[in-house]
């Protein structure tokens, strides 16, 4: 599959008049400023300035909200909350509520439930996807300040091998758990992945100051990491070569009856 055969869609997520730029135009001044330095990351990483860094953990971060895999489960989390709220209110009797930020330890207004459920039901209806994605935004900076904490070791897939890629692009899971834990970069036992092309994975972690490192994969890795990416993935996995994990996965969700691309390697 190549760029200019995948479909595009303007103003997908909504053409908000409100603000200055619509995510769309979020997106596309983040990968404009990040393409060159996604590619510098792969060929040339040494070369990276301390302000390329930056640039990197914002695309990274822009990576991690933007997906529809990303949106939908923001607003499954969301009516989730909404949920428990209701919950709490009918065992106390409370109608309004005081939020603490975790990140500025700022209280926030007295909200009332009725603005809580009134806002549940705009995420239910028709064109909620649009809230959730602009709350999804929301958490653009934040994530984007947590990347650029991590160390990155950029792992390389031996002769013959080569990793995956989903259209859950980016996934940060508990080290503990192993399982993804959505907003949760600021966790201490985050781990980012991300395929950066076929040959190369990137792993983003805590460990001291940042740092970057590049070393060969063993072959139980790149196995590991490409199994992880078929767990993970919603509803595509992305190969350059024939892969029978991925071809049975897709398989099973009825997305292929055969497949079509080329043999793997040797």
């Amino acid at each position: 599959m190549s760029p200019k055969k995948v479909a595009a869609y303007p103003d997908y997520y909504g053409d908000d008049e409100i603000v200055e730029k619509t995510l769309d135009e979020l997106n596309k001044w983040i990968e404009s400023y990040g393409a060159p330095v996604f590619k510098k990351l792969i060929e040339d990483p040494r070369s990276i300035t301390e302000s390329e860094w930056v640039i990197l953990s914002y695309l990274f971060a822009n990576f991690a909200v933007r997906t529809p895999v990303a949106i939908e489960g923001l607003r499954a989390m969301e009516l989730q909350w909404t949920h428990e709220v209701n919950k709490i209110a009918k065992r106390t009797g409370k109608s309004q509520f005081k939020f603490v930020s975790q990140r500025l330890g700022e209280e926030s207004p007295p909200t009332t439930l009725g603005q809580i459920n009134d806002y549940a039901i705009r995420l239910r209806a028709e064109g909620g996807d649009l809230l959730a994605a602009h709350d999804t935004f929301d958490f653009l900076k934040d994530t984007a300040e947590c990347i650029n904490k991590m160390s990155f070791l950029v792992l390389e897939a031996p002769s013959g091998l080569f990793f995956l890629s989903s259209d859950r692009l980016l996934v940060v899971e508990s080290q503990q758990s192993g399982v993804p834990v959505g907003v949760g970069w600021g966790n201490p036992d985050a781990v980012g992945m991300i395929a950066l092309n076929p040959s190369r994975f990137l792993l983003m972690y805590y460990k001291g100051e940042p740092s970057y490192m590049q070393i060969q994969a063993t072959t139980d890795k790149v196995e590991l990491l490409n199994l992880k990416t078929i767990n993970f993935a919603y509803q595509e996995v992305y190969s350059c070569f024939k892969y029978t994990e991925a071809d049975n996965w897709m398989k099973g969700l009825g997305r292929w009856r055969a497949f079509t691309g080329v043999k793997r390697p040797g």
